[in-house]
């Protein structure tokens, strides 16, 4: 067993990843006139933080205000159509199962997700993740480090749980945090092919590519 196991959120443990392209189209649709295209998608929104998309496509030299207002304005849409699904909102087949067994085993669980503060609290309110964590758990983006591929929110989340990153898996579904996974020097990077093409997320360097935790049960 790994001394810690870390979870990216969006896609990898729930199936919200259409949810943020529908929010994300929405929000471009108001602001640039268009959706992005699956190309834009793949590239500026799946694990990246959503302050870097809004000023790849808004302008770079924004106001940190006016940044931080279009993303909670985004992050609102994301919310909304959570919650019109809410029926659906949950985690993924398997993973409930697989986290216990984890748990039991006395492995040390974390979170790391490129989604702010209220989207974490979003989370723990509409999923029962306090079964096996704490808010404290969760390594989220605060803007002090950069975004995925950067390998920091992975070592941060290691460090949060006291564990030794290289001592550690990774749970990842976009290819900038299998990437970030890597570069962090997890001890193996466990990806789900949700979002990225399997063979693709191999190249990048995932260690094993799942369609369902049931796959490791």
């Amino acid at each position: 067993m790994p001394e810690a196991v870390i979870f990216d959120y969006n896609g990898t443990m729930v199936n919200d990843e259409i949810y943020h392209n529908d929010a994300w189209n929405l929000f471009m649709e108001r602001h640039i006139g268009r959706k992005l295209t699956d190309s834009e998608m793949d590239q500026y929104i799946h694990g990246i933080h959503a302050d870097v998309t809004i000023r790849k496509f808004l302008g770079a030299d924004l106001p940190d205000a006016e940044v931080a207002r279009l993303v909670a304005e985004k992050e609102a849409t994301y919310r909304e159509i959570c919650l019109s699904h809410i029926d659906i909102y949950k985690l993924r087949d398997g993973l409930p199962e697989y986290l216990d067994r984890l748990k039991a085993a006395g492995v040390k669980l974390g979170i790391a997700t490129s989604s702010p503060i209220e989207n974490v609290e979003f989370y723990f309110k509409h999923i029962p993740l306090k079964r096996w964590f704490t808010v404290e758990q969760v390594t989220y983006n605060d803007h002090s480090f950069p975004g995925k591929p950067a390998p920091d929110i992975f070592i941060k989340a290691a460090e949060k749980l006291h564990a030794d990153i290289h001592k550690s898996y990774v749970f990842e579904d976009a290819k900038s945090g299998v990437q970030a996974g890597v570069a962090a020097g997890a001890e193996r990077v466990i990806a789900l092919d949700v979002t990225a093409d399997r063979q693709e997320l191999l190249k990048l360097g995932a260690d094993q590519v799942i369609h369902s935790y049931r796959e490791l049960l």
